[in-house]
């Protein structure tokens, strides 16, 4: 039997222009969208998962799991946590399994 693994992430979602939603994972290069915050950060989840599947099916090592978003979606994030222009929305820590591994979710900054 595999031992499981756990895994850590931060998330940001923001929307453009159109009104689409975009999801981030900051930790894993991992994007998403829908037509809410919440529904682009489910289906970030669902990515999320199916992504590291994936890694520890390949038997990736953690460097290259937690391979992070492009340096732009880290500086944004950075920028509006360090501004406090508008103070971001934060989810709950929350849990999410898979037969294979363990995610968990920092929080997520909501940025509309």
């Amino acid at each position: 039997m595999k031992k499981n693994r756990f895994f850590t992430a931060k998330e940001l979602v923001f929307r453009e222009s159109d009104g689409t939603y975009y999801a981030v994972s900051l930790s894993f290069g991992v994007f998403a969208e829908g037509n809410t915050a919440e529904e682009a950060l489910t289906n970030l989840q669902h990515a999320t998962i199916g992504y590291l599947m994936m890694c520890i099916k390949e038997n990736e090592t953690e460097e290259k799991i937690y391979r992070g978003a492009p340096k732009h979606y880290i500086d944004v994030c950075k920028d509006f946590e360090k501004e406090h222009i508008k103070p971001p929305q934060k989810f709950a820590k929350k849990r999410y399994t898979s037969r294979m591994s363990s995610y968990s979710s920092e929080g997520s900054y909501v940025y509309a």
